[in-house]
């Protein structure tokens, strides 16, 4: 058995029972499988904010439970930072931090990784040796592995790992080959070092100090650097990347460069050897010797940036300059704040904190200077240290619920006014003696997100220097954020107005004029709401994790194509963007850090600058093909970085409007090392997560590499005004799952990359059995599901109207109506009429046309409908096309060329006959009417419908409705369109009775007088006719369905409260109705223009909204509707 376990849990914590069978070589499980938690204790993996970590990352293993030790005796402050509340338990308890670093398997164990206090940083991730460690002990030469970190010769950390052979001589090279087809590379060890035996100390652990430094070769592999700028080309590789040796033809992104890196590569080699040379240049010359040839050829570099001259009224950036503005528009506000907050466990020296805040704040210009106008004009006035206010206040907890998040929100929430507050603003909430949480919010005028590191470096060091009594001792800033000001204008060439003709800025904005011709004004979302005329910049926030798996297979799709991770990141969110609605030619903000000097390096300000992406989509490519496209892209906009967004948006002249973001809607940021930790000395930090609640963009995707090989933490910031929180997050969702089909399968066309969910899928497709095709004989046809509702209810009434011989209202209950149909079948039987034959019914709205209908039906015949009022030339269209074997009209009707004709005039009551049953050898699938479509696309199209649907449609109507007996359903359509089946179909086939409105009364107040006098208690109309009726015309429960064309959300606002109203949608087609919504105007958007729902899917029926390539869309997002 293999047990876990510390003595701050009494003994032990899990536990393993090892099998003689146990796999071993490549096979073996991780290093040192630990097991589950023993039965009275629970362990918990938790990240950094103590959230829970998913199964396969790396967490930090917490024990709770009542084996957890009281303490630690007379050391209170220690016992505060290792025992601490659970928030996962009941009130009051505690869980015991080990420490210990450790992983779920997915069979629910947990291997153990080793301490966290043994991570370290390896080129820009955070690495766990253990990982390492476990990789390299799983190979089958090797018996046991030691896995350190240690200085680099060259400066840096690098790994060193010590094995002893399973059997044999060990080849180092081949296990380091080996590991790098497991391992990302920054996880590979700079060294395999071969022992025969381990080193141990006096109480048999193993000690480390005596293992063997790797002997150092005399020269690296590889061709070594011939030309001097080869030589210092790649001694800037190696400082960048903390590789001790780089060779002539060794590639930059090769070695584990990404696109941050490759920007600082970029400015130091412009600052050694006074060239111009960009990000670009990297990219598309990545090995040392093809950068040199580039060097060589390249121009001067620009003016260094240096100290400068203050004038008497200091200038903004124009980023700057663009904040200020804005507070103009807007008023005071908290949009723009920076956020960072910690929790602080153990002995905090408060007075010294405070200093360290003012040190911080007299080291860096940008956090003490305001923006007063004068004339109307913003400068930048540095206050002195000596007037600054007091930088940090102190809060008591009062030990309500919620409260260090409420403080939190509080603080990233307080405006800054940028012309009187300086931009930094401190806050401690003491918890208890030894407990506290520190905020600090910076404004963005002063400050960017690359400026959490210097700034909350220089934070500890001053801490550290207080707290030892001492100011801090650091090295001077080469250059203040004013300094950068100046620089900027005079090197890129534009005063407050306009670029200077011959300037940088002029030339690169000729390149952004060509790139972003033609600009959509407006990205479309799969928003949940209208934008708002004016925007509230609520923001909300969703949470997602790239695996650690796809994180990898991304880090290799980007080597292999030339790319980088960003451009990766880049190709999904617009494959996702196109595929949610948004068009081919997507376009994307993206900020880059705009520190192009190094000088800027260790200097907190307002430094980045907004780059437009416009990536074409167009033909359907593969996503390799894509990522191509967007490398293109992007390379071209880093080359013309230079130009500020506000001043491109001003030379752009887009269509500005207050509801949206110019140029682009979507952001997409990407963060490559963890920033905004507070680590202050001799104290143990929790971050804790602190956002402000204000969304700049409708979208921000935040991908960042925070722990190396354990995956990309993502946050979407999304705005509250246009989505709901679970829209967001399913859009964040699904940018995880296209990234795993595409870097898996990148040659697969983007229309193929799925981006649902299997339950998404199933819950939009629905069921196999939904769609089924009904089974049925002769009694699912419509003359067999009338004749069950006449058997049913003999002598209910069943049709009223206008007769044809008089007009006047005649009324017939269903034995009536029954036995008339069948008699009228015989004459058409007698007149040659035979099963499947078209019978063409031209009559006026009588129930003379309504029997007709009955009687063809019971002939087995397919019923035409055809409008007498209608044009000769439409009606002659009809019975050309239809071809029917006979024309039932009235006397005095226009001849029909060729076409035999039975004549009736009226007292359908007076004869009767029965059934002649040629109906009951029909099968459902058997044409019952053709209906005749508008025509307003072209020629109008006789659609045959079967009576298939009829079953499922008279479901529906009775499910829905509840139409019966002593019910009177309006006929209201024209029997020309399939309207006025879905009207016979609720009455004849449920008992009530069909009412038939005259043609005459059938707008306005007569129908409102004709629905009073007749008692109607079901009715479907256009909304059209709705809204022409008045307030009172519907009696207070009437059923009303609403169908024909778009229903208004003002029309279900005044009718829905007292009626029960519906919204039906449906094509010919469709036998009558797709879809169907009880209208809820609490259900309605609080704008009038949006759209009122249709429902869903009626029975026997399915809606599939589908994209061009005939995959169903996710929800929000346009499409053909199937």
């Amino acid at each position: 058995v293999n047990m876990y376990g510390i003595t701050e849990t009494t003994v032990h914590v899990t536990h393993r029972a090892l099998e003689a069978d146990e796999p071993t070589g490549a096979d073996a499980p991780s290093l040192s499988p630990v097991g589950r938690p023993l039965d009275d204790l629970s362990v918990r993996l938790l990240d950094s904010a103590l959230h829970p970590v998913a199964p396969g990352a790396t967490g930090e293993l917490y024990v709770a439970g009542p084996g957890l030790a009281r303490g630690y005796l007379g050391r209170h402050a220690l016992t505060a930072t290792r025992f601490v509340a659970d928030p996962y338990g009941p009130p009051g308890t505690r869980m015991y931090r080990t420490g210990d670093l450790a992983r779920w398997t997915a069979d629910g164990e947990l291997d153990y990784l080793g301490r966290a206090d043994e991570q370290v940083q390896i080129r820009g991730f955070r690495v766990e040796p253990g990982e390492s460690r476990a990789a390299l002990a799983a190979l089958d030469e090797v018996a046991d592995a030691v896995v350190l970190a240690r200085p680099a010769p060259g400066g840096g950390t690098r790994l060193l790992a010590y094995v002893t052979p399973a059997a044999g001589p060990i080849d180092p090279d081949r296990l380091r080959e080996a590991l790098r087809e497991r391992l990302p590379d920054y996880l590979v060890p700079a060294a395999v070092i071969p022992v025969d035996h381990w080193p141990l100390t006096g109480n048999g652990k193993l000690d480390r100090k005596a293992l063997p430094e790797p002997e150092e070769a005399a020269t690296p592999g590889g061709r070594a650097p011939a030309t001097p700028q080869e030589e210092i080309i790649a001694h800037l590789f190696a400082a960048i990347l903390e590789r001790e040796h780089v060779g002539a033809d060794d590639d930059f992104f090769a070695l584990g460069g990404h696109s941050l890196l490759a920007t600082r590569l970029a400015s130091r080699i412009r600052e050694a050897l006074n060239v111009t040379l960009s990000v670009r240049d990297v990219f598309e010359a990545p090995t040392v010797s093809a950068l040199a040839r580039r060097a060589h050829h390249a121009g001067r570099a620009p003016e260094p940036l240096r100290p400068r001259p203050r004038p008497a009224a200091l200038p903004l950036s124009p980023a700057q300059r663009q904040l200020w503005f804005l507070q103009q528009l807007h008023g005071v506000g908290s949009d723009y704040t920076i956020p960072f907050a910690a929790r602080l466990s153990g002995p905090l020296d408060v007075p010294a904190l405070r200093a360290a805040v003012l040190d911080v704040m007299a080291r860096h210009e940008s956090l003490r200077t305001v923006f007063p106008a004068t004339d109307g004009q913003p400068r930048q006035h540095i206050v002195d240290v000596a007037d600054l206010p007091e930088p940090l206040t102190v809060t008591d907890a009062g030990g309500e619920a919620d409260e260090l998040r409420l403080y939190v929100e509080e603080m990233a929430r307080t405006p800054f006014d940028v012309e009187r507050d300086v931009p930094l603003r401190a806050g401690l909430l003491r918890l208890a003696a030894d407990q506290h949480v520190v905020v600090l919010v910076l404004h963005h005028i002063a400050a960017d997100q690359w400026s959490a590191r210097p700034l909350l470096t220089d934070l500890a060091t001053a801490y550290a220097a207080r707290t030892g009594g001492e100011a801090p001792a650091w090295p001077p800033l080469p250059v203040q954020y004013a300094d950068f000001t100046l620089w900027q204008r005079a090197t890129l060439g534009w005063d407050d107005d306009a670029p200077h003709p011959d300037g940088v800025v002029a030339a690169q904005l000729d390149h952004w004029r060509d790139a972003l011709r033609d600009l959509p004004a407006e990205l479309p979302l799969p928003a949940d709401r209208p934008r708002p005329p004016v925007p509230s910049h609520r923001g909300g926030f969703a949470r997602f994790t790239v695996p650690p798996a796809v994180h990898t297979a991304m880090r290799t799709l980007a080597r292999t194509e030339s790319t980088s991770l960003f451009m990766v990141a880049h190709a999904a969110l617009a494959a996702l963007l196109a595929r949610t609605g948004s068009g081919r030619d997507i376009v994307i903000g993206t900020p880059v850090a705009g520190r192009h000097d190094t000088a800027l390096d260790d200097l907190v300000g307002f430094f980045v600058n907004n780059l437009v992406l416009r990536t074409d989509l167009s033909g359907d490519p593969s996503f390799r093909d894509l990522l191509h496209r967007v490398r293109d892209t992007d390379l071209a906009a880093y080359a013309h970085a230079d130009v500020p967004f506000e001043r491109l948006v001003d030379a752009l002249a887009p269509h500005r409007s207050l509801s949206r973001h110019p140029l682009f809607q979507v952001m997409l940021a990407y963060e490559n090392r963890q920033a905004g930790e507070i680590g202050l000395p001799g104290l143990t930090t929790t971050t804790v997560p602190a956002f402000g609640r204000s969304a700049k963009f409708d979208l921000t995707f935040t991908l960042a590499e925070r722990d190396g090989a354990d995956g990309i933490e993502g946050v979407l910031e999304y705005a509250e005004d246009l989505f709901e929180p679970a829209t967001a997050q399913a859009l964040a969702d699904r940018l995880v799952r296209l990234l795993t089909e595409a870097v898996a399968a990148p040659t697969t066309p983007l229309h193929r990359l799925d981006i649902l969910s299997p339950a998404e899928r199933t819950a939009l497709l629905g069921r196999p059995e939904d769609t089924a095709v009904p089974h049925g004989d002769a009694t699912s046809t419509l003359p067999g599901l009338f004749a069950a509702a006449a058997a049913a209810h003999p002598d209910a009434p069943a049709l009223a109207g206008p007769d044809l011989a008089t007009g006047d209202r005649t009324e017939l209950d269903y034995r009536q109506l029954d036995t008339a149909a069948n008699a009228l079948a015989h004459d058409l039987i007698a007149h040659g009429v035979r099963p499947q034959d078209r019978v063409a019914v031209m009559l006026p709205r009588t129930v003379e046309a309504v029997v007709a209908l009955l009687a063809v039906a019971r002939t087995g015949a397919v019923y035409l409908p055809v409008d007498p009022d209608y044009p000769a030339d439409r009606i002659a269209h009809m019975l050309t096309d239809a071809a029917p074997a006979l024309v039932l009209t009235t006397p005095g009707t226009p001849a029909s060329d060729g076409v035999p004709r039975l004549e009736i005039d009226g007292a359908p009551h007076a004869r009767s006959a029965d059934d002649p049953g040629l109906w009951r050898t029909q099968r459902p699938d058997t044409a019952a009417y053709i209906i005749y479509t508008s025509g307003s696309t072209g020629r109008p199209k006789g659609v045959a419908v079967t009576h298939t649907g009829l079953p499922a449609l008279a479901r529906t109507l009775a499910d829905a409705f509840g139409a019966g007996p002593g019910d009177r359903v309006l006929q209201f359509a024209s029997l020309s369109f399939d309207t006025s089946v879905w009207e016979i179909v609720m009455a004849l086939f449920s008992g009530a009775a069909l009412e038939i409105v005259p043609a005459d009364r059938r707008l306005g107040e007569p129908l409102a007088e004709f629905l009073a006098e007749h008692q109607v208690t079901h009715l479907t109309v256009p909304p059209a006719v709705l809204a022409a009726l008045p307030e009172d015309a519907v009696a207070p429960g009437t059923t009303l369905i609403v169908a024909g064309e778009a229903c208004t959300p003002a029309l279900v606002r005044a009718w829905a409260p007292r009626t029960r109203m519906f919204n039906s949608y449906g094509p010919t087609e469709t036998t009558v109705d797709a879809t169907l919504w009880r209208c809820d105007p609490d259900r309605l958007r609080p704008e009038d223009t949006s759209p009122v729902p249709v429902g869903t899917a009626v029975a026997g029926t399915a809606a599939l909204v589908l994209d061009a390539a005939l995959r169903p869309v996710p929800p929000g997002t346009p499409g053909e509707l199937y």
